[in-house]
Order: structure tokens, then sequence, then C-alpha cells
């Protein structure tokens, strides 16, 4: 009777290892396919795209960056003027009343 039961667990077992290992060989070969068509998309098409985005979004961004500080010494160059009239302006009044007064003796 135990010579059966070993039989039988000896036959269950060889049948296991038969059907289960190709199948867990199956799945292992088809995740290193997976893994290594992702390692090399990455390697080739990612990366040199990525750098140039990269390099891309850095060339706009120095763009914009001019542009602002363009449009803030073009700010200060109209207030330096502003001051300026202004300026003249209240120095221009203040001859005109000296022009305007009259002195007397």
């Amino acid at each position: 009777m135990l010579l059966v039961f070993v039989l039988v667990f000896v036959l269950v077992a060889a049948v296991a290892v038969v059907l289960v290992v190709p199948v867990v060989l199956a799945v292992l070969a088809v995740l290193a396919v997976a893994v290594f068509m992702l390692v090399k998309g990455n390697l080739e098409a990612k990366l040199p795209t990525t750098w140039a985005d990269e390099r891309q979004r850095w060339e706009e961004s120095e763009k914009r960056r001019e542009g602002k500080r363009r449009e803030e010494k073009g700010r200060e160059g109209k207030v330096k003027e502003e001051k300026f009239r202004r300026k003249k302006i209240q120095v221009r009044e203040k001859v005109g009343k000296s022009r305007n007064t009259v002195f007397s003796q």
C-alpha cells in the first residue's frame, strides 16, 4: 500500500515537473524578451529624443529669459526718460516763475 502511494506521488511529481517547468520557462522567456525590448527601445530611441527635447527646452527657456531681459531694459529706459522729462518740466516751470517775477526797488 505504501508503495502505491509513493509511486502515485512520484508519478504526480513527474507530471507536475513535466507540465510546470516548460510553462515556467516559457513565462521567463517572454519576460526576458519583454525586458530586452524595453531596454533596447529606451537605449535606441528614447535617450537621444529625451536629450534633444531637453536641449530644445533649454534653448527656448534661454530665448524667453533674453526676451524678458530686453523688456526690462526697455522699461528701465522708459522710466529714466520719463523721470528726465518730468525734471525738465519742473525746471522750466521754476525758470518761468522766476522770469515772471517783478523785482521792485
